[in-house]
């Protein structure tokens, strides 16, 4: 989480050569310790790489990568995979119901509570903004029942969580000041390789991770939001309805 974290503070810097060189030794430091580990795993415990993905070239199991840029890696192809490049969805749906919680950290007594949990990862959200709009000054996460930090919305915040990276709802102007700063290379105003806003009637989302800055327009936040997360988006979903409110 640490490397790409600090990948995407690597893309947001643009002229400090001194942090960029900085930025580059900590993430080769951090890649000899990935290797390192991995070799001891893999010597000792390999049966910890195992996972229960399928490879999309010959659907047999996949490892946890070797390489530290990578998700997945399949011995018998001998190929790395990305996190999006593999299909997850019947290996989940077959084990378990996924599950989305509401939790609530209330600033005045800093604890967090439970709120609520649902099936429909939609609902849960527009659930979890109705209780920030009740509840201003808590902050609500959505987790899901693998302990997975899905969303967050604070006073200053509102992003969702994909894995190691995360994607931000901005205003229309910071969207714009971003596009505009990647076009002219310069500093962006926010360190993100994913974002969208509101847009009148629309959703503007900006996905920037391979540094080109794809920029496309939806109708409303769900298909946005899929794009985003690279899933198939099935243009009779009447999800979007299930979103009130940002």
């Amino acid at each position: 989480m640490a490397y790409n974290y600090i990948q995407d503070l690597n893309d947001y810097i643009q002229n400090d050569k001194s942090a960029k060189n900085d930025i580059k030794i900590t993430l080769d430091t951090l890649k000899n310790i990935y290797e390192t580990l991995y070799e001891i795993t893999e010597n000792e415990d390999s049966k910890l790489l195992n996972t229960d993905f399928d490879c999309p070239h010959c659907n047999n199991k996949l490892l946890i990568s070797d390489l530290i840029d990578y998700s997945y890696l399949c011995k018998e192809c001998d190929e790395n995979f990305y996190d999006f490049e593999v299909d997850k969805s019947k290996n989940l749906d077959s084990k378990q119901t996924k599950k989305y919680t509401i939790i609530a950290m209330e600033n005045n007594v800093n604890e967090k509570k439970e709120i609520e949990t649902d099936e429909n990862f939609f609902k849960a959200l527009d659930k979890a903004r109705k209780y920030f709009k009740d509840n201003i000054n808590n902050e609500v996460y959505i987790s899901d029942n693998e302990n997975n930090l899905c969303y967050c919305k604070s006073s200053s915040e509102e992003c969702f969580y994909d894995g190691y990276s995360k994607i931000n709802l901005v205003s229309k102007d910071i969207l714009n000041e971003y596009i505009k700063c990647w076009d002219e290379g310069k500093k962006t105003p926010i360190v993100s390789n994913r974002l969208y806003c509101v847009d009148g009637d629309f959703f503007v989302a900006v996905d920037n991770i391979g540094g080109n800055c794809w920029t496309e327009e939806f109708n409303n936040e769900v298909d946005a939001l899929k794009w985003l997360f690279e899933e198939e988006i099935n243009k009779n979903d009447d999800k979007g309805d299930e979103i009130n409110a940002i």
